[in-house]
């Protein structure tokens, strides 16, 4: 069961919050339920779980091209 906290931020750390929530793909709440669960651990209040969501690089195909997003982009070797 989870329990509901309200959390008054000022504009700026709202703004903040957003802004790290978009570039993670998460909405605000679920990144502030990240950020106060990552601190707890790092706190020894919690155990820390094990990350078992490691992504295997993306593939290559034969004409060089790989998929992101559901695009094609080129891979070049010169990088």
């Amino acid at each position: 069961m989870t329990a509901r906290i309200v959390i008054s931020l000022d504009k700026a750390a709202r703004y903040a919050l957003g802004l790290l929530a978009e570039r993670e793909y998460r909405s605000p709440r679920a990144q502030a339920a990240f950020l106060i669960r990552r601190e707890l651990q790092e706190q020894g209040l919690l155990p820390v779980e094990e990350d078992n969501t490691a992504v295997d690089p993306p593939s290559t195909n034969e004409s060089g091209f790989q998929a992101t997003n559901g695009r094609a982009q080129e891979v070049s070797d010169d990088d």
